[in-house]
């Protein structure tokens, strides 16, 4: 549950609601609802909309398979639901948004998580094995022991992601830190490897 205290919507926002609330009560297949729910999806979001609802909006997204990224894929966050659970406990987030300021929300059906990289054109499949925000994710290669940080560059007024290879020479020390949960050396070796491609690069 997330508290939520004096919610204003937008009449934009409203709009949105409005409009995936009208399809969700028809009652239609996962096939025709993705149909028909995709444009609208589209149009909003180059339109100003509070995060809020884009984050309900993705959720509702994953369920009826619109969801779609080359680096996240996503699961159920807690209990498995069916197509149509999903739509009424979706439909029952957008009305309480619609219609209160101050609620409790209840927790987003699916979780969004990094599976995989691609890194010199080849697309591979990662494991997250920790994750410091505004920092850096380490990840592991599924069927390999080699490992990568996607880290958070800073430079000036921009931040972006980049994702490095660790060397294979830090492997077995950082092996020995995943394993012990050492994360003041993983910490550590992220700031490094930054630091080398600060070097390297400005």
């Amino acid at each position: 549950m997330n508290s939520i205290k004096d919610l204003k919507l937008s009449e934009n926002d409203k709009n949105y609601i409005d409009l995936i609330i009208n399809l969700l009560n028809k009652g239609q297949n996962k096939e025709n609802l993705a149909i028909q729910i995709k444009p609208i999806v589209e149009e909003y979001s180059y339109l100003p909309t509070n995060g809020l609802i884009n984050g309900l909006m993705l959720d509702l997204q994953c369920h009826i398979g619109l969801y779609s990224s080359n680096k996240l894929d996503y699961r159920f966050k807690g209990r498995e639901y069916t197509f149509n659970e999903g739509v009424e406990y979706v439909l029952d987030r957008l009305k309480l948004v619609r219609e209160q300021s101050n609620f409790e929300l209840p927790d987003d059906i699916y979780e969004r998580y990094v599976r995989w990289i691609v890194l010199d054109n080849e697309n591979i499949e990662v494991e997250v094995l920790f994750s410091e925000h505004w920092n850096y994710d380490l990840l592991k290669d599924i069927a390999k022991d080699d490992y990568y940080f996607d880290l958070v560059i800073n430079v000036s007024f921009a931040s972006f992601s980049k994702t490095v290879k660790v060397d294979n020479n830090d492997n077995l020390n950082l092996e020995k830190a995943i394993n012990e949960k050492d994360k003041l050396f993983i910490n550590s070796l992220a700031d490094k490897i930054r630091d080398n491609y600060f070097k390297e690069h400005y």
